[in-house]
């Protein structure tokens, strides 16, 4: 995987994040989307043999533009955060049929 930071202006960040598809950006979507300092975030593929996405994240008008990046990597650990819970959980019900 590699991120590229692709634009930055007011309100809005595009990254390109290549060696994804629909599957992390939804994931990555969702993530974003419950953050109160985030308006939107939407992605797309631009073609569907191509590993790529590009992410649009929009901010609301007091977030500064220095705290983009920081933002999205606090909902990236909050993604990481539920995905090791999930993962946790279903050891746990491996653990109880045992």
């Amino acid at each position: 995987m590699e991120v590229q930071i692709v634009k930055i202006e007011k309100g809005r960040l595009r990254m390109k994040i290549s060696g994804e598809t629909f599957t992390f950006g939804n994931i990555l979507q969702k993530a974003l989307m419950d953050d109160d300092r985030i308006l939107g975030a939407g992605f797309h593929q631009p073609h569907p043999f191509q590993k790529e996405i590009f992410f649009d994240v929009y901010f609301k008008e007091e977030v500064e533009e220095s705290q983009y990046r920081e933002i999205i990597i606090e909902c990236v650990e909050k993604m990481l955060n539920y995905l090791s819970e999930l993962r946790d959980s279903i050891l746990n019900l491996m653990e109880v049929g045992k």
